[in-house]
This record gives C-alpha cells, structure tokens and sequence, in this order.
C-alpha cells in the first residue's frame, strides 16, 4: 500500500518507520485543547514499517493478508457478521477500511496504553469529572453522498448502503450545548486518546533481523513470521494483551 491513500473518503497517511520500541519523554507537553483539529475527521495515520508498541502499550487487534489474499483477524479487528436492515446508510469504520488495503503478507496491528480499554480509541472514564457541556461538528448535507457497496468478509459477501463524505474537511461549524441538570447524573467523562496503528509487511520482519529480545506484543510477533497464514499461533501469544480490549474498533 502507498504511504498515501484514499478510499471512501478517509486518508491514510503514513508517519514513519516505528521499528524500535518508543518510550515517551516524562516532560511530554499535553495539549490545551480537547482536539485542536475537531474538522480534520478523515485522516488517520499508521506508521510502517511498524514493528514495535510504544513502551508499556499492548496490542489488542490483528489483521494479516495472507498470500492467498484472504484475510485472518483477531482481537478487536475480529470480523463478527450480523444482518440488520435498516433504509438509513451506515458510517464506514476506518479500521475496516484500512484491512481492505492491505496487501498479500501485510499486517495491520492495533496497540493502545495497557491501562485503558478499547472503545472509541482508548478510554478511561474519569469519575470525578462533572459534565456539564459537550460539542458536535455540524456536516453539511450536500458534502455527504450514498453509495451501495459490497465487500467479502470470511468468505461471506455483505452489501450495504453506507455514506460517502465527499469534501476534504466537511465539518464547518463546531457547536456547543450545555446539558441539562437533570440529564448530568447520567453522563459520565472519558479520558480519550487514538489507538497506534502499526502496518507491516513480513520481509520487514526478516530485515529486521534478531533484534533484542523485548515484552511488548508486536515484537513477538516479528520473531514469528511463520504464522501470518491464518494467524497460527500468534492468538496465543497475544491473549493477555487482547484480554484489555472489546469488540468496538476505533
């Protein structure tokens, strides 16, 4: 895959190489604002060669293409099909789309803090936050289009109506709301950040060599390049670390 590529509207932008395992400085500046860049929704970013988690991060999902072009999940990228029927056009999810990219003997790993769960991101609720306001990005109905698309899955083929944004920065106005005091008992603050996306393919892994030995999930998975057909043995080795996460992606 190309270090720049479109598909359904999303942008995925490669960042980099990550081949040794990064730790955050402990003077790492947070930011002031909740996201300085609310209208940017369409761009993600994976690093590759990826080959390694952060320090003290944990990898919840894999998806491999193997090189009879099917694709092998586990973790939160494990496909579960279910029918529904509905007239209204569906979300695409980015991490969908970024396994459909993949080519033959290419994986796709999610990592995310050990400490946090796996969700809209990675998450921690914070109790002692007091929500009292929230935002929204408004999108302009003529920037978003439908299109019906099929897609295999498992051997399984689906089809469906699913949106199409069809501008580079659709979100024009961000908009405020105060909630209710009645409605705040019910809502509950998160701490929220984006998981790491690490792409691969497995001559990486060979070229990488016997790099020294390390805990965190990726890199052993680099010391089993056997087992990308089918995933193998590499659910097993990632158990504990798919324990922290749920079937929600991104």
């Amino acid at each position: 895959m190309s270090s720049i590529t479109t598909i359904e509207g999303y942008t995925f932008n490669n960042w980099g190489a990550l081949t040794t395992t990064f730790t955050a400085p402990t003077s790492t500046v947070k930011p002031t604002t909740a996201d300085p860049n609310p209208a940017d929704i369409l761009q993600r970013a994976y690093f590759s060669p990826g080959l390694y988690c952060p320090s003290g991060w944990a990898t919840v999902g894999i998806a491999v293409r193997n090189t009879d072009k099917s694709l092998s999940t586990s973790g939160i990228l494990a496909t579960n099909l279910v029918n529904t029927y509905t007239a209204v056009p569906q979300w695409e999810n980015p991490a969908t789309l970024l396994m459909e990219l993949l080519d033959p003997q290419r994986g796709c790993f999610i990592s995310m803090t050990a400490d946090m769960s796996a969700g809209v991101g990675c998450y921690f609720t914070v109790s002692d936050y007091k929500v009292t306001q929230g935002c929204y990005g408004v999108i302009p109905g003529p920037d978003i289009g439908e299109a019906t698309k099929t897609q295999t899955w498992d051997g399984a083929t689906v089809t469906g109506l699913v949106n199409e944004v069809t501008a580079t920065y659709p979100i024009t106005e961000i908009r405020t709301l105060t909630f209710d005091e009645s409605r705040q008992p019910s809502l509950i603050g998160v701490s929220v950040m984006l998981m790491t996306t690490l792409v691969h393919h497995q001559s990486n892994v060979k070229a990488a060599g016997t790099a020294a030995a390390t805990s965190n999930a990726v890199s052993r998975i680099a010391s089993r390049p056997t087992t990308w057909d089918g995933l193998g043995t590499v659910c097993g080795v990632l158990a504990a670390g798919m324990a922290l996460g749920v079937a929600i992606v991104l």
